[in-house]
């Protein structure tokens, strides 16, 4: 919640639609891909065909991630099968 991935992201449907909702995040990207996202999702959106309507890489909550979310957001991502 101190990220406010919901307000851009659904699971379960519950969360914003600006997003992907995270629903089975875990079997569609690999452990790596996740990391990179969290970490450099700059990368990750230069991948998409289309451009995100609310860049990840542009959100304050993901300039500012420490660590530790990270991890603890991967593992959390981890149990989304």
């Amino acid at each position: 919640t101190e990220l406010k991935c919901s307000t851009c992201h659904a699971i379960a449907g519950k969360g914003g639609k600006l997003a992907s909702a995270l629903d089975g995040v875990a079997t569609k990207r690999t452990k790596e891909v996740i990391h990179s996202w969290l970490t450099d999702s700059a990368a990750q959106e230069k991948k998409l065909e289309k451009a995100p309507k609310m860049p990840m890489s542009k959100s304050a909550s993901m300039k500012n991630i420490k660590p530790e979310q990270v991890k603890d957001l991967e593992a959390y991502l981890a149990t989304l099968k």
